[in-house]
């Protein structure tokens, strides 16, 4: 624990900092304390908190994916397959479509 009263800024200010690793200034390898070595760490450091969902969403995706593809036949559409379809037609219906510039019916 941090000693020292802290405001409901600070408390905001350290949930909303990246979990970030990298080489502090010192030369050593480890985490970020605070948004400040964070910054000090440059271009090579990494986010940990962003990579980890990145990589969970990644292997979500794929298990989904894979799992539609390996039911997926020539003559039955499967859930998945009905479930993207309808996801398409409410895109391809959607008023940004008529109304956005550049995306304009043709």
């Amino acid at each position: 624990m941090s000693s020292g009263t802290k405001t409901t800024a600070d408390y905001i200010q350290h949930h909303l900092t990246n979990l970030t690793y990298g080489q502090l200034p010192d030369g050593s390898w480890g985490f970020a304390h605070s948004a400040e070595e964070a910054a000090q760490m440059g271009f090579w450091s990494i986010n940990v908190d962003s990579m980890a969902w990145s990589i969970g969403l990644g292997l979500i995706f794929t298990f989904f994916f894979r799992r539609a593809a390996a039911h997926a036949t020539a003559l039955a559409q499967v859930r998945v397959q009905r479930l993207l379809w309808g996801a398409h037609a409410v895109l391809a219906l959607s008023p940004c479509r008529v109304t956005c510039p550049g995306r304009g019916v043709k």
